[in-house]
């Protein structure tokens, strides 16, 4: 039986993502990450154009609308709000703190503030232009709750590597980057993210090939591991992905991984599906599969599956419910079974406010877990 409690506070620290820009905005006929981010499959920092996007798109303008146009809105979504110019260095920063409480109607309700993420970092363009790049984030991470011992650093690189686009179809990028594999929700609590080890602390020293066109991106990684880690826990192996474009609001992909260290095997499939139901909502889907092999002979597989729709209640507004399902062994008759609702809202560009509450669930042949209930409230500044 799995300690719940445990598993929703940990799995709330690892709730943390870059930017503003995110999967579910398919809505937006926005399809490919590469529309938006230096990253072709998503996360880290914003290019102008998906700067422009998060001030004028996304971004409640009610408050702004009676001072600036969409144009003026636009032009001042560069860094610290000022104006965007072709610079040869795009400084970046954000910040994401966490307000936590566990066990809600329970004696041994438990609140606390997380600091989860501060970056800083910039983007480096020698040419003046986004076909030549590198990209840098240094952050603070906070020491885990099931390891509060840990002597590692607070201090860490999120990423740095450098991307060559040789044309609008191909790229190449070398360094610290995450992992490609599914969907890269800003979710990391959820069990498509902790359990396949993809997180924001779970990025690798790699090698990454990009192809894109109108129908299809597709992604080839070979990675060696974050070079920070001890040799022996460190994990190799080699990713891809593809996805499909059915139409301008529907996408469909599969991702295969495998990796190995000193001490356990591990191979993982997903097939995902992101697909706008009206202007600016989408649901998206990912079914997984994770087999895990330990040089003992033991071998573990197990199987997760994430539901979530994203509703357009007005601009810079959304509700958001989330499910999941997660059987750790399939030889167990045990499995997990999370849900919860959210609200979203960027009152203006920069400023991102979250509020989730989740209900997790342990069933077993032998018994059911009481509800353990968790409300999560976000606020991500971002620069």
């Amino acid at each position: 039986m799995f300690n719940l409690k445990a598993l929703a506070l940990l799995a709330m620290i690892f709730f943390a993502q870059y930017s503003a820009a995110y999967p579910n905005y398919i809505g937006f006929s926005y399809q490919s990450c590469l529309t938006c981010h230096y990253n072709p499959f998503g996360n880290g920092p914003l290019t102008d154009y998906g700067r422009a996007v998060s001030a004028t798109a996304i971004s409640d303008d009610k408050w702004s609308k009676p001072y600036l146009t969409k144009e003026e809105l636009s032009e001042i979504s560069g860094f610290m709000l000022g104006k965007v110019k072709n610079d040869y260095v795009k400084p970046h920063a954000n910040y994401r703190g966490l307000y936590l409480k566990t066990g809600l109607g329970e004696e041994t309700t438990e609140a606390r503030w997380i600091n989860m993420m501060a970056n800083v970092g910039a983007v480096i363009r020698p040419t003046k232009n986004d076909n030549l790049f590198g990209v840098i984030s240094i952050g603070y991470a906070p020491t885990p709750v099931n390891n509060s011992d840990s002597d590692e650093s607070n201090y860490r690189s999120r990423e740095h590597y450098i991307g060559y686009r040789l044309n609008k179809n191909h790229g190449f990028y070398a360094g610290m980057m995450d992992k490609v594999f599914g969907l890269r929700i800003p979710d990391h609590n959820s069990f498509s993210r902790t359990l396949t080890e993809l997180t924001m602390n779970d990025g690798a020293h790699s090698l990454l090939y990009h192809f894109t066109n109108q129908s299809f991106d597709i992604g080839v990684q070979y990675f060696i591991g974050n070079l920070e880690q001890e040799d022996d826990i460190r994990p190799s192996g080699i990713t891809g992905q593809i996805e499909y474009s059915l139409n301008n609001m529907n996408r469909l992909g599969a991702s295969l991984l495998t990796q190995s260290n000193s001490y356990y095997s591990k191979t993982m499939y997903s097939a995902h599906l992101r697909s706008g139901i009206d202007k600016g909502s989408s649901i998206m889907a990912e079914l997984g599969m994770i087999s895990k092999e330990f040089t003992s002979g033991r071998s573990v597989d197990s199987t997760y599956l994430f539901l979530q729709n994203h509703m357009l209640l007005s601009k810079g507004l959304f509700s958001i419910l989330t499910f999941e399902y997660y059987k750790p062994d399939s030889e167990v008759e045990n499995k997990i079974i999370k849900i919860g609702p959210a609200i979203q809202y960027f009152p203006f560009n920069g400023v991102e406010l979250r509020a989730d509450v989740y209900n997790l669930k342990s069933i077993s042949s032998e018994n059911y877990s009481d509800d353990t209930w968790t409300f999560a409230g976000q606020v991500h500044l971002w620069l």
